[in-house]
C-alpha cells in the first residue's frame, strides 16, 4: 500500500538485519527502473507511485552482529550517505530534549565527548544519551559513562582519562580567574 501513495517516503530501516536475506530478493524490482512488483497474492503488478522515495539504513561492521552483508545489486539501487556524529551544537540539543538537563551540564558533558573523539575513539549518539540520562537522574559523570559503557574497558579507560584531564582543564582555569582576582 505504502508504494502506492505519491511521494510517499519509504524508510526501510536496518537493511541487513532481515529474518531471510531473500526477503530483499522482492525488492529488486521496485527498487530498480521498472519500479513495480508482482504480487501472486493479488495476481497483479503493484507500481511504486511518482515521487516515492527509498532510504535504508544499515549498520556495518564486525562488531554488528546478526547482520547480513548487502550485495552490489542492492548496494546499486541506493546513494551511499555515511553519517558520522552530529556537529556538537546540535549533539548538545538533542541531548538537552531529550533528557531535561541544563544547557551547563551538557556543555561539561559535550567537552567530555568532543575530547574522547577526538582520540578516534567512537562513541554513538545513543550512548550519549543514556550518559545524559543516567546524568539526569543524578549520577556523577564518571559514574555514567562507567555505567554506560561499561561493557568496553578500552574505550571506558579512555572516556576517564579524558573526564579527568577535562575536568583537571576546568579547575586549573578557575584558579586562574581566583588568582588573577
Amino acid at each position: 500500500e505504502a508504494i502506492q501513495v505519491k511521494d510517499a517516503v519509504i524508510l526501510l530501516d536496518e537493511f541487513n538485519r532481515e529474518e531471510s536475506p531473500k526477503a530483499k530478493n522482492a525488492l529488486f524490482s521496485v527498487l530498480d527502473d521498472f519500479r513495480a512488483i508482482w504480487l501472486d497474492e493479488l495476481k497483479k503488478n503493484i507500481c511504486v507511485a511518482s515521487g516515492v522515495i527509498f532510504f535504508a539504513t544499515v549498520n556495518e561492521g564486525v562488531e554488528f552482529t546478526w547482520t547480513e552483508l548487502l550485495d552490489q545489486a542492492l548496494r546499486d539501487r541506493f546513494f551511499t550517505i555515511e553519517l558520522g556524529n552530529l556537529p556538537a551544537e546540535q549533539e548538545e540539543e538533542l541531548i538537552i530534549k531529550r533528557t531535561g538537563l541544563d544547557k551547563d551540564k551538557v556543555g561539561e558533558l559535550e567537552k567530555i565527548i568532543q575530547s574522547v573523539r577526538k582520540n578516534d575513539v567512537v562513541i554513538s549518539t545513543r550512548k550519549i544519551l543514556q550518559v545524559g540520562q543516567l546524568l539526569a537522574n543524578g549520577l556523577g559523570v564518571r559514574e555514567s559513562f562507567e555505567f554506560s559503557l561499561g561493557l568496553d574497558k578500552d574505550i571506558l579507560e579512555k572516556v576517564l582519562v579524558s573526564i579527568h584531564f577535562t575536568q583537571e582543564k576546568e579547575l586549573e582555569r578557575s584558579s586562574e580567574v581566583w588568582i588573577n582576582l
